[in-house]
């Protein structure tokens, strides 16, 4: 059943009330995915909610940072439907596996589903390109999710979030000259 243009105005207001707190969200976030939040992913949630644009989380392997993550850019939807979301890592394939977990989220959530495209309509929906219900994002001809890799064309790209998920491997990182490219990229 398709929503009407009401309706998803009405289920967007409802989760602005229910969830202006990022880690608030977080927790039901991993919930749904069969998960119980950690105190230290709660730190993390906390922290990726905070205002400051330029935010490096560093912890060990097997926290779920890239799941917190995910979790983040569809709440950045939930407080800004037309807010665009790039993500960069050191191989579009992996960026695709984060981009992944965002579109299923927003696919199979019921809670979500005001979020979901209408093809119909040209909105894309791809894990690659994936744009958010057009009667939220309005006009722009820049997806509300996109990822690719770090020696991809970022020009011309926009972002209103922009994770970068593992940008540095063993390939592209292994010599000097290609740590320094990375940081310019």
């Amino acid at each position: 059943m398709s929503l009407s243009i009401e309706d998803r105005y009405e289920m967007a207001y409802a989760m602005q009330d229910a969830y202006p707190e990022f880690d608030e969200f977080a927790e039901v976030a991993l919930a749904f995915l069969g998960f119980k939040m950690t105190p230290m992913q709660r730190e993390v949630a906390r922290f990726l909610g905070l205002p400051d644009p330029r935010k490096f989380v560093g912890a060990p392997r097997g926290l779920g940072k890239s799941f917190i993550t995910a979790c983040r850019a569809v709440h950045t939807w939930i407080l800004n439907p037309r807010a665009r979301v790039l993500i960069v890592s050191a191989s579009g394939d992996k960026a695709e596996e984060v981009a992944s977990l965002i579109y299923k989220l927003v696919n199979t959530w019921d809670i979500l589903e005001y979020l979901r495209p209408d093809s119909s309509a040209k909105d894309r929906d791809s894990m690659v390109k994936f744009d958010i219900h057009w009667s939220l994002k309005g006009a722009d001809q820049s997806p509300s999710l996109s990822c690719i890799g770090i020696t991809s064309s970022l020009q011309g790209r926009r972002a209103d979030l922009l994770i970068s998920d593992d940008v540095e491997s063993t390939k592209n990182g292994m010599t000097q000259r290609e740590r320094d490219k990375l940081e310019r990229l």
